[in-house]
């Protein structure tokens, strides 16, 4: 995968479906894929898992985050208009 500086070996892995309810009160079918870092060989580092509706949007319910100094996650959130 290009990083912007250089080529760098990573793996999108598909980690199955999930049904997930979302901060819109709306359950979800969602397709769990993982983005995986090789530090050293042989040793993986997952850095991201994310979670696509199953259906034709393939649209973003839920994203965690694994950071060196912890981890941030990302929903999708409710429309008050």
């Amino acid at each position: 995968m290009a990083t912007g500086k250089k080529v760098e070996e990573q793996t999108l892995v598909y980690r199955g479906k999930k049904e997930w309810k979302a901060n819109d009160d709306k359950k979800y079918s969602c397709l769990v894929f993982s983005l995986l870092d090789y530090e050293e060989k042989n040793k993986e580092k997952e850095l991201l898992r994310f979670y696509v509706t199953d259906d034709a949007r393939h649209m973003p319910v839920r994203i965690d985050f694994y950071l060196k100094f912890g981890t941030a996650k990302a929903y999708l959130a409710k429309n008050n208009s």
